[in-house]
């Protein structure tokens, strides 16, 4: 009997309604100098065993002396001529759970072959056996079954992007929407499987938002809500709305920039020949203004809106209290009042930030997290199960144990807060593999 104890361990299976995909010609790797080859891509390394597996020698057809479903692995009857592929029908496996304090006994069968000698005082010094049956088992002390979905929300400046982290495992096929409306008072609700944001445009901050939800206990149970608190938000200058998109025939030509923390504006000049939208001419200040280098040589410029609404955007490169745009006119050909950039003209320079949740919600596309399942899913007890055990083994890499195992030692009624505390048992069916990862 052999135990190998590990500290991680994973188990997957494929969704009970799942139908295996057929991938043709994949390529296979050797086994150090042996007959045996795995698949070499691993996300397709669960097969089919009710489906029909064709392994090839080059072109040609062979049989295997041996296929192990589980890991994708075949044993060639002969040394191969050609390079090894398969056509296999394989699953896409979905995680079951999770578990620390793993350990794998691995043991084998014997029968007792003595044999005595017919002759006189020829007595056998010693019994003898052979190996006849090998088995394992997967022991789990500690593990989670728990479902989670989270989304990082598409909100209009970086301090404000809220993480939204499912925390129950909710129903089958369960998906949680997450919407954003800037109508009524601040607040967040859910209905159904909606949670639904309300804000007000540029007032309701980030730490509003968090503080409305866990005023909520209902609420708090489903999402964990959190704001970076790190260097996010880049400062950045906006133009005043409806500025000139077409200076190609002008000039005007030059406007000033400060970026950060340097303490000199530097003059950027334009070549306004066929600037003539606002998306041109928001590319070229932003390839003139990188040109500049240093600080300026991750600055961003976007044109934004729609005509009477539209202006321009130039942001930082850099994140946190440090980070600022500053636009001023240039002192000769003077475009920066063409372009409603500069305080002069009705821009606002706007300073990062360093997460203080302080960031206004603005607009945002609706999200979705998808997850979800329920204890009789989770729990498949006597189903077949893909248990993965990754070992340190103190080499260069990690190595793991693959096989097959039927899910035993858990009561099928047991809640999800029981599945947490319960040890598990997957006894296996076939080989358990080494592989290296």
């Amino acid at each position: 009997m052999t135990i190998i104890a590990g500290k991680k361990a994973g188990f997957w299976a494929p969704h009970q309604e799942a139908t295996s995909t057929l991938a043709e010609g994949e390529g296979m790797t050797q086994v150090g100098a042996t007959l045996e080859y795995y698949i070499t891509d691993r996300d397709k390394a669960w097969w089919d065993p009710t489906a029909t597996t064709v392994i090839y020698d080059g072109v040609t057809p062979v049989t295997p002396s041996r296929i192990d479903y589980a890991g994708g692995y075949v044993t060639l009857a002969s040394t191969p001529s050609g390079a090894v592929t398969a056509d296999c029908y394989y699953y896409e496996l979905e995680a079951l759970c999770g578990a620390y304090g793993v350990s794998a006994t691995l043991k084998s069968d014997t029968k007792e072959v003595t044999t005595f000698s017919s002759t006189l005082n020829s007595a056998a010094a010693w019994r003898e056996y052979v190996s006849t049956l090998e088995s394992w088992t997967m022991n789990v002390k500690r593990h989670f079954f728990y479902g989670k979905a989270s989304v990082t929300t598409a909100i209009e400046t970086a301090d404000a992007n809220l993480k939204w982290e499912w925390s129950d495992p909710g129903t089958v096929g369960n998906a949680e929407a997450l919407v954003y409306t800037s109508n009524g008072a601040p607040g967040v609700a859910r209905d159904a499987n909606v949670t639904t944001v309300t804000y007000t445009a540029d007032s309701t901050t980030a730490a509003d938002v968090k503080t409305l939800l866990e005023a909520d206990p209902s609420l708090t149970l489903l999402w964990t809500l959190t704001y970076p608190t790190t260097d996010w938000n880049a400062g950045y200058h906006q133009g005043a709305v409806n500025p000139s998109v077409d200076i190609s025939g002008g000039t005007d030509t030059s406007f000033n920039i400060l970026a950060d923390s340097e303490s000199t504006a530097q003059t950027v000049t334009l070549t306004v020949a066929g600037l003539n939208s606002g998306a041109t001419i928001a590319a070229a200040m932003q390839v003139a203004i990188r040109a500049l280098g240093g600080a300026y040589s991750a600055v961003t410029v976007t044109y934004e809106g729609a005509p009477v609404t539209d202006y321009y955007l130039i942001t930082s490169g850099t994140t946190g209290a440090s980070s600022a745009i500053t636009i001023t006119d240039a002192t000769t050909a003077n475009v920066a009042d063409d372009l409603k950039i500069a305080v002069a003209n009705g821009g606002t320079s706007t300073a990062g930030n360093a997460g203080t949740g302080a960031g206004k919600v603005g607009a945002v596309s609706h999200t979705h997290a998808s997850g979800g399942r329920d204890s009789a899913e989770i729990a498949r007890l006597g189903t077949k199960v893909l248990c993965v055990m990754y070992l340190d083994i103190m080499t260069a890499t990690l190595a793991k144990l693959e096989g097959v195992g039927h899910l035993t030692g858990l009561s099928p009624d047991c809640t999800i807060e029981g599945l947490v505390e319960e040890d598990l048992t997957f006894e296996g069916t076939g080989a358990l593999r080494f592989h290296a990862v």
